[in-house]
């Protein structure tokens, strides 16, 4: 009689791994994040998701910002593969349930109250805008409700933070600005979001204890209860940790986020924001 013999794979994959024998390696897509020939160890960078490959869209990571073992971040990779592949890490995430009027330090350390709600901190950004590299700055308003669907978003190129000793301000050069639409339900019309970056550009950062905005007569990060770069205080200005519009109510275009067409007011609306995110990215292939 003869006998079948079955052809194992020369090591075991690990955390649910496939081996691939094309390439004498395991397929580790569907680990959960982790890499390697086996899949033996958690990825820390966007590339490494990007090489192993995982597939397009959102994954967890413990990101080692700096590649030294100096800085670990909890974030989301993006992967994109569009018509120039790009990998890019949110740096900023806002559910708007904290109470964002927290110290110049705060800001300048970073901080985070759950896995929703984090900010990697005016110091860690400069450090990494300031290598040399392309940094593409985006800005999204996530949109999941009852009331409206997908994202909106606006992109610069170029961002970089500058040092403590000129306010943290930030520059975009050269600025490409980029505006999605989000579906509405019930409306056939997309609503779009307005440039809300580039008017803030060479503003210092200021917070609560830390006035280093534009205006001579008010404290713009005290009026919004929460830190930005303020220029002026204005409807227009950008504070995605004030998005939720619970600290300053007003008329339609007295908003954190000035919206096209989106009445922040209108408890309906508001709540039909899920959350808000910035990310850096750069590309990685054509």
């Amino acid at each position: 009689m003869e006998t079948l013999e079955t052809t194992q794979p020369p090591f075991q994959c690990e955390h649910n791994g496939i081996y691939n024998s094309f390439n004498d390696s395991c397929d580790c897509r569907l680990t959960g994040g982790y890499v390697g020939v086996r899949c033996e160890r958690l990825a820390t960078s966007c590339m490494e998701l990007y090489n192993y490959p995982y597939a397009s869209g959102a994954h967890p990571l413990n990101m080692d910002v700096f590649g030294d073992g100096s800085l670990f971040f909890q974030t989301t990779c993006h992967l994109k593969f569009w018509y120039a592949t790009q990998a890019s890490f949110d740096f900023m995430k806002s559910t708007g349930s904290f109470d964002a009027a927290l110290s110049y330090n705060d800001y300048v350390s970073g901080f985070r109250f759950g896995p929703d709600d984090y900010w990697i901190g005016l110091e860690n950004l400069h450090r990494y805008t300031s290598d040399g590299r392309n940094h593409k700055v985006r800005l999204t308003v996530n949109f999941n409700s009852s009331g409206a669907l997908g994202e909106m978003c606006v992109a610069h190129y170029n961002f970089v933070v500058a040092s403590a000793t000129q306010g943290y301000s930030y520059t975009l050069a050269p600025t490409l600005y980029r505006g999605t639409t989000v579906s509405v339900k019930g409306s056939p019309q997309g609503f779009g979001l307005d440039d809300v970056l580039l008017s803030q550009e060479n503003a210092r950062f200021s917070a609560v204890d830390n006035d280093q905005d534009d205006s001579a007569l008010t404290n713009c990060a005290e009026k919004a209860q929460a830190g930005w770069w303020f220029g002026q205080c204005l409807p227009i200005v950008a504070n995605p940790f004030g998005w939720s519009y619970l600290t300053m109510p007003g008329s339609v275009t007295d908003q954190h986020f000035h919206v096209s067409g989106l009445d922040m007011t209108r408890t309906s609306v508001r709540d039909s924001v899920r959350y808000v995110y910035m990310s850096l990215d750069y590309p990685i292939g054509v």
